[in-house]
C-alpha cells in the first residue's frame, strides 16, 4: 500500500498510463472542473445525476480534461 494513505483514505485511486482514456465512474451530469493547483495539470471533476448540488462525485487529479459543466 502506498504510505501517504496511511490505512485511512476511503477513495479510490487508479494509475494509468497517459493517454489512456477514462470514463466516469457514475451517470451524471458534469457540475465543474476546477484546476486544484495553480501551474499544475490536474483538474477535479464532479459529477451529480439530479443537476443539484445536493451530492457529488468528485474525481481528483485527472489530466487532459475532456468535458466541462453541463456535459
Amino acid at each position: 500500500p502506498d504510505s501517504r494513505f496511511q490505512g485511512f483514505d476511503v477513495n479510490w485511486y487508479f494509475l494509468a498510463e497517459p493517454g489512456t482514456p477514462v470514463v466516469a465512474p457514475v451517470a451524471g451530469r458534469v457540475m465543474k472542473v476546477d484546476q486544484i493547483m495553480p501551474g499544475e495539470p490536474d483538474m477535479s471533476i464532479m459529477i451529480n445525476q439530479t443537476g443539484e448540488y445536493d451530492w457529488i462525485w468528485e474525481i481528483d487529479h485527472v489530466v487532459n480534461v475532456r468535458v466541462e459543466a453541463g456535459d
